[in-house]
């Protein structure tokens, strides 16, 4: 049976000030970082998976909800650029980056922020776990995910195929 070390030295992090970027986890920071995004509303949905963050946003006051989810939190830069253009504090920011969390809800006024862990079943039927971040804000969802195979994010086709409800749901 392997043995986990419960202490791993010191942190990358020690005798930084709060709110600074710092990828603090399990998962290789390598490999690249993945965008989605869907939008839907009362006229339907649409899914892309575009090449950067910028094509993702959704002009303020849009009637519907923006889904954006970043799988693969090692690219701290485009952590920080969601993080500016929604006006995440920093310690949100510093949360989504470090995989230590534990599960949490923090109410922000404008948004709620949850970090909790997302269970994945290997098919040598071991058990895998990755940080799972979501940001519930007017008229968006932001995801976040370590970048371990399986996906919080859903299969839109199957509300296209099955008359889901989702143009009427609302963010949370």
């Amino acid at each position: 049976m392997k043995k986990r070390k419960l202490y791993s030295g010191r942190s990358r992090k020690t005798g930084l000030p709060p709110g600074t970027l710092v990828h603090i986890g399990d998962v290789p920071a390598t490999g690249a970082t993945t965008i989605s995004s869907c939008f839907y509303s009362s006229a339907g949905y649409s899914e892309e998976h575009p090449t950067n963050f910028e094509q993702c946003i959704i002009a303020p006051g849009t009637p519907g909800v923006s889904w954006i989810n970043v799988d693969g939190i090692h690219d701290v830069d485009l952590i920080k650029r969601v993080g500016d253009c929604y006006g995440l504090h920093p310690l949100v920011l510093e949360d989504i980056v470090n995989t230590n969390q534990r599960p949490k809800i923090e109410d922000y006024g404008d948004y709620i922020f949850i970090v909790a862990r997302m269970i994945n079943l290997r098919k040598d039927q071991s058990i895998e776990t990755e940080q799972i971040s979501l940001i519930l804000g007017p008229g968006y969802v932001l995801s976040f995910q370590e970048g371990i195979d399986g996906d919080a994010y859903p299969q839109w086709s199957s509300y296209q195929n099955h008359g889901g409800r989702l143009p009427d749901l609302r963010p949370d």
